[in-house]
């Protein structure tokens, strides 16, 4: 679980939790979630990297898909593409 962790924490999903059996499943569960979230996120931020990088700065990320600080980080991103917006639009 370490080994996992550890990769998740340097940004490599690419690993898999094996499944712990019985009471402990949710561990397994947990850690499932936390790759799930981490790899949302990461598309978050990739989906309107890509929008604003094309122009389309009315592109926004699913807030209400997240909780906490990952809801922040995709709060920020939506405000930032809504000051890019309205600076375009000021400028043009």
């Amino acid at each position: 679980m370490a080994e996992v962790i550890g990769q998740y924490a340097i940004g490599d999903f690419s690993a898999t939790m094996d499944r712990l059996p019985g009471e402990i499943a949710c561990i397994s569960e947990a850690m499932d979630e936390v790759k799930r979230n981490l790899q949302g996120v990461k598309d978050e931020i990739a989906h309107l990297a890509n929008a604003a990088a094309r122009g389309d700065f009315a592109m926004r990320g699913d807030e209400a898909a997240y909780q906490h600080a990952f809801q922040d980080i995709i709060k920020s991103l939506n405000a930032l593409m809504e000051v890019s917006s309205r600076g375009l639009t000021d400028v043009g």
